[in-house]
């Protein structure tokens, strides 16, 4: 449905998926997918009724098929056109005889193109707006809300008020959505519609809530929190104190496809796949972390390859929320996370971490996750916890949540797990990870050496390691 320069009338353009419109008649032109043959003698019209004259130019392009006249109308002269309806008595035949035509090529010329942009943006924000209510009505909530704000925004005057009627739809804690709904989504739903709606304040104080139910909410799923240390974390100590190292060094991660689908909140609500592959860079394992506890002083001493470092004296003062730019907050959700901080050995020995990781920061190769892995799996070597690589990395997917940077598994299982693999994640209490090590063929490890090649382009990703 086309508005015309000039005009409050309307053209409404039909024709078939295949049809060529520069596919003249005497080559076999269609529409609607029929020969124009077919199409004359079945409207029992002439070529005359559409073309001026009879040369080889004569085809959808130039046919004076579209009639300017009422919605009504149109709709029933276009069913007829398209062969879909009958014309026993003539009168449609008439009426569209009788009425004002024009063709493709004088449409394109004529269009009001301003007014075609507003009305689809009216129409698809009507659309949104009606698909939102229905999700808001019947708990379809796991549709995209916030890009359904972003079609709504289309049509500013009635937004606003809309938002408002939805707000007052939000599920709330007890209502019948409470065993199936997520607390994040909820807090999600209502983030977006105060955000469509332009009260910024109130939904940044709502998008904290978010990011909080979903770090609580991947700590149960996983069923290991940062509330409550590990079991192991309260080893027993055999009075002789002993410094102990733990050095882990792992490769980075290139992912194939499947990615963010490990991402909270996504994979506590639905499956996830990723297929990834582990790699050295220059034939070393770039991505490490060693881990030593001392007697020459007390607390934690913290350092990096970049040559900063920080000595904390106090251990209670490490908690989380951690300041965007504090360059330790990585290894100290490490240690809340791992429960080593309320470890007995602390009140007596000092701990030391140096952390490196030979890739340009924010090179998309999973570093920040497969360091955080390092750092855990060393911390649970000094304890004698469980360091599997199943362990390790559920534990890093709290880490992350407690750095408030959020995150998946696929970066950690990519590093800790060794080849190509493909790995599924199944929502619920606890998250079941399934790794599926693939095994690659002579043929495919060489074609993959002669033909993979990583370069680091300059343009830097998401990073946590600053």
């Amino acid at each position: 449905e086309v508005p015309l320069v000039n005009s409050v009338e309307r053209v409404m353009v039909y024709c078939g998926l295949h049809d060529n419109p520069k596919v003249s008649m005497k080559k076999d032109g269609t529409f609607c997918g029929k020969p124009w043959r077919n199409v004359l003698e079945h409207l029992k019209i002439q070529d005359t009724d559409l073309w001026s004259s009879t040369n080889e130019d004569n085809c959808l392009w130039n046919a004076k098929l579209f009639p300017v006249m009422s919605l009504p109308e149109t709709l029933k002269v276009g069913m007829w056109l398209m062969g879909s309806t009958c014309d026993l008595d003539g009168k449609v035949a008439s009426l569209w005889k009788e009425s004002r035509r024009i063709s493709l090529e004088e449409l394109h010329r004529s269009i009001d193109y301003h007014q075609l942009c507003v009305n689809s943006s009216k129409h698809q924000a009507d659309l949104a707006t009606n698909i939102a209510k229905a999700c808001m009505t019947y708990g379809l909530l796991g549709r995209n809300l916030f890009q359904l704000c972003e079609e709504m925004l289309q049509k500013e005057n009635s937004c606003v008020e809309v938002c408002n009627e939805l707000l007052s739809l939000c599920p709330s804690h007890g209502d019948q959505y409470s065993g199936v709904l997520p607390q994040s989504r909820r807090y999600q739903v209502k983030m977006d519609l105060l955000t469509a709606s332009g009260d910024l304040s109130t939904a940044a104080i709502v998008e904290d809530k978010v990011w909080a139910s979903i770090a609580s909410e991947t700590a149960s799923a996983i069923k290991y929190g940062s509330k409550e240390p590990s079991s192991d974390s309260k080893c027993s100590s055999n009075g002789n104190l002993h410094p102990k190292k733990a050095i882990v060094e792992l490769p980075v991660r290139v992912d194939f496809v499947g990615g963010w689908s490990d991402t909270p909140p996504w994979s506590l609500e639905r499956p996830g796949c990723v297929l990834n592959m582990a790699i050295r860079l220059e034939g070393n394992l770039p991505v490490g972390a060693m881990i030593e506890t001392t007697m020459d002083h007390l607390g934690v001493l913290i350092e990096d390859d970049a040559g900063r470092n920080v000595c904390i004296d106090d251990l209670s003062s490490i908690t989380s929320p951690f300041k965007e730019n504090d360059s330790f907050r990585l290894v100290k959700s490490a240690l809340i996370v791992t429960g080593v901080l309320n470890h007995e050995r602390l009140s007596k020995l000092g701990l030391n971490i140096r952390t490196w990781a030979n890739v340009p920061r924010g090179s998309g190769l999973g570093t920040s996750s497969i360091l955080a892995a390092a750092v855990v799996k060393g911390l649970f070597q000094l304890i004698e916890g469980d360091e599997s690589d199943a362990t390790v990395a559920r534990a890093v997917l709290v880490v992350e949540q407690v750095m408030g940077t959020g995150g998946g598994w696929q970066d950690q299982i990519g590093g800790l797990y060794p080849g190509i693999k493909c790995t599924q994640s199944f929502p619920g209490q606890p998250l079941r990870l399934h790794v599926v090590p693939l095994l690659a063929s002579p043929q495919l490890i060489q074609e993959l050496q002669q033909r993979l090649l990583v370069v680091f382009t300059g343009q830097v990703s998401m990073n946590f390691l600053l």
